[in-house]
């Protein structure tokens, strides 16, 4: 069953103005959920949905994966895995049933705010926590949108003397590098847990799902992306900064014999304990001071 383009549009205006609020500052429980456009809508959201009753799960899961989108534009550093994202659709599904019977839209608000502030501490406890200390304005990520052109600045490579197979860790909703390199001729992919069209070569995929096969990439870039998340987790210390260093080695792994894992920013408390054997290290610093790190592979 195809979503009518009225609901998505709504849906959108709803994310659009949802996007720099921070929905979990606890001041700011009285609901704080519904823009005047979707409020206007509800009652004919209802009675589609009334005289739909097979568009719920369709529903929900378009609704869910553009909730998670607009979560992780604002919380980056947020982790959900499949079985969370499946929660993640359920809490959609009980919010298209409310919808449904519920003739009160600010009861349906505060209940769906109640699940998602759930869901939240269900996903990391410590950074719901500090979500509802934060400001109420946020700052979403800016680093998805930069320029093919400045994030190879910020790594100090010329796409013209690139070779081999290449990968782009966390490439963002248009992998824009990736399309880059492509158009140059060059054999590259990317994947980011969040994209807008994939395909072959630019893939939705989780970094800690992604097959890292041995011996396969001559070039591996991550421009704050991987590092960035490894870096906040070594901070925070806690099991998750050790499934961290471990896909580390991983990618290190699938590099061919000379290739290399280029990223933004630096890891110097994990780069020091890399056998000089079989891995050279160098670190540079790109625009705005930007730590950057090189690893080549010896063998």
């Amino acid at each position: 069953m195809q979503i009518p383009g009225s609901f998505i549009k709504v849906v959108s205006a709803q994310l659009d103005y949802n996007r720099s609020r921070n929905l979990f500052h606890e001041p700011d429980v009285e609901w704080p959920w519904f823009n005047g456009l979707a409020q206007s809508r509800f009652n004919e959201f209802q009675s589609y949905l009334q005289s739909h009753p097979g568009c719920e799960e369709v529903l929900a899961q378009h609704l869910s994966y553009q909730g998670l989108k607009s979560m992780l534009a604002a919380f980056q550093f947020l982790q959900p895995d499949k079985r969370d994202s499946e929660q993640l659709v359920g809490l959609y599904r009980k919010l298209i049933s409310d919808i449904r019977d519920s003739l009160n839209a600010e009861e349906v608000a505060s209940r769906h705010r109640e699940r998602l502030w759930g869901w939240l501490s269900g996903c990391d406890a410590a950074f719901a926590e500090a979500c509802s200390r934060c400001d109420k304005t946020l700052n979403p990520a800016t680093c998805a949108f930069y320029s093919a052109d400045f994030i190879l600045k910020i790594f100090g490579i010329d796409a013209s003397t690139i070779k081999g197979k290449i990968l782009d860790i966390g490439c963002g909703e248009e992998g824009l590098l990736v399309e880059r390199l492509r158009k140059a001729g060059l054999e590259a992919a990317g994947f980011d847990r969040m994209v807008r069209n994939p395909s072959d070569f630019i893939m939705e995929c989780d970094w800690f799902a992604f097959d890292f096969q041995p011996l396969t990439w001559d070039l591996i870039l991550a421009n704050q992306s991987f590092s960035l998340h490894f870096l906040h987790f070594h901070f925070r210390q806690g099991d998750r900064a050790l499934h961290f260093a471990r896909l580390y080695h991983r990618i290190l792994v699938s590099l061919k014999p000379g290739g290399r894992f280029l990223y933004a920013p630096s890891l110097p408390f994990i780069e020091g304990l890399l056998p000089a054997d079989q891995f050279l290290v160098h670190q540079h610093h790109g625009p705005k001071n930007i730590g950057v790190s090189t690893i080549t592979r010896k063998l």
